[in-house]
């Protein structure tokens, strides 16, 4: 199973579609409206760590955004 950080897990929540690869096709889309560094570099990761993972873990991983940061977004 593959390991994804906290800011990943919250990062595929957002961009997150009925399959693995409409996700992966929905971030690179969006990867070229965003501007921050740190940001597009998590976004570079979670599109590497899906494109290497099965559709099976994929949909047996609960990728949900982190309580902490959707207090700040709310």
């Amino acid at each position: 199973m593959m390991n994804f950080t906290e800011e990943e897990t919250s990062m595929i929540a957002g961009y997150k579609r009925s399959s693995r690869t409409a996700t992966i096709a929905n971030l690179k889309f969006n990867r070229q409206y965003v501007e921050i560094r740190e940001l597009a570099e998590i976004l570079d990761r979670c599109v590497r760590k899906l494109s290497v993972m099965s559709d099976a873990e994929y949909e047996g991983y609960a990728f949900e955004p982190a309580d902490d940061i959707y207090r700040q977004v709310v």
